[in-house]
């Protein structure tokens, strides 16, 4: 009897496990049959069609500004916190122990201390590397900190789906969006290999509206779970006279190996759309994590981005056709054997 008991227990344990195991691995979102038609990015069709594609609607009447690397974005965010006069919402991925997590942390406190009313959602595998004493600091101070889906057994067919999500709100006016992680690795201006090059931006205006929904949002999901206790580089056509090109960080002047730990994530559309954000071009951010893009349809804005793709791509080297054709043996293995993976990485 008792060998029947284990047996039956061991194959409840072994199916129980499996259907974790699949309700994480495979994508939640069904497949769409997308019907393109060409349309100019100055036709009021294609903004028509662009807010409902994106959720939110477009709206008029926002100021972007762009922000490089940890020496201007870190700066911005802490003194638009300091500044926060009623209430702070605080969505990230990365907020790792050190100096730059010490700083956020102690500007976050001091606000609450002083009556603020302070929101901090952080994924709990993008902050393992975060002391949980300063997590307590925080909450001493007044500070609401939550994490979006730490491991519990309610949860387990959730685990898989992180927020990778940067937002900060300050008083419901001022919004940043963009790559950056709360860590060391992005201080400084990108000048060594152990610094990530990375952009991110300062919103104002009815645009910021929708990043403190987008905040709310993810804050519900974690009440609630809480209550309820040749993949990457494809084969690019010409098509008409455009011509897709590959472009890889090269390693940087004066004898360095590395190559520079490029984070940025833009995409700028005939001089006049611009997307950035926190989304990667990969499936796992298209089906799994939740992310957050900021979309402009401006031609000022596009072309500044643009110059700045343009001194990145300077920067870096071109990835022909004949240099993919005859990549290593080594380097084909590990990308089959990445490409089982392809829906996780």
């Amino acid at each position: 009897m008792w060998e029947t008991l284990l047996i039956v227990v061991g194959t409840v344990a072994v199916t129980l496990s499996l259907s974790i195991l699949i309700r994480n691995l495979v994508s939640p979102e069904r497949n769409l049959d997308y019907r393109l038609h060409e349309l100019a990015l100055d036709d009021p069709t294609f903004e028509r069609c662009m807010a409902h594609l994106l959720g939110p609607p477009l709206v008029d009447g926002n100021r972007v500004t762009g922000l490089s690397n940890g020496d201007e974005i870190f700066p911005a965010m802490l003194a638009a916190i300091r500044s926060a006069q009623k209430t702070i919402t605080f969505e990230t991925f990365i907020y790792w122990s050190g100096e730059v997590g010490k700083e956020f942390a102690a500007s976050l406190a001091e606000r609450a201390t002083s009556g603020v009313r302070v929101h901090v959602l952080l994924d709990w595998v993008g902050s393992n590397r975060l002391d949980a004493t300063e997590i307590d600091k925080l909450r001493a101070a007044g500070v609401e900190v939550e994490r979006y889906r730490p491991l519990r057994w309610y949860s387990l067919s959730k685990m898989n789906n992180r927020t990778h999500r940067k937002i900060l709100v300050i008083d419901g006016r001022l919004g940043f969006i963009g790559g950056v992680g709360i860590a060391d690795q992005w201080s400084g201006n990108a000048q060594s290999p152990e610094h990530w090059r990375d952009s991110h931006y300062q919103v104002e205006g009815p645009v910021v509206a929708h990043l403190q929904a987008a905040f709310a949002d993810n804050w519900m999901k974690t009440h609630a779970d809480v209550f309820n206790s040749d993949v990457y580089f494809p084969h690019l056509d010409t098509a008409g006279d455009v011509r897709g090109q590959i472009f890889k960080s090269s390693p940087r002047e004066g004898g360095d190996s590395a190559r520079l730990m490029f984070h940025c994530k833009l995409m700028v559309i005939d001089d006049c759309w611009v997307s950035v954000g926190s989304t990667n071009f990969d499936i796992r951010s298209f089906r799994l994590n939740d992310e957050a893009n900021l979309n402009v349809i401006d031609t000022d804005f596009a072309n500044q981005q643009a110059e700045m793709f343009a001194a990145d791509k300077n920067a870096s080297r071109q990835v022909t056709l004949t240099d993919w054709r005859q990549r290593p043996w080594s380097e084909r293995g590990i990308e089959c054997f990445a490409n089982l993976f392809k829906s996780q990485v």
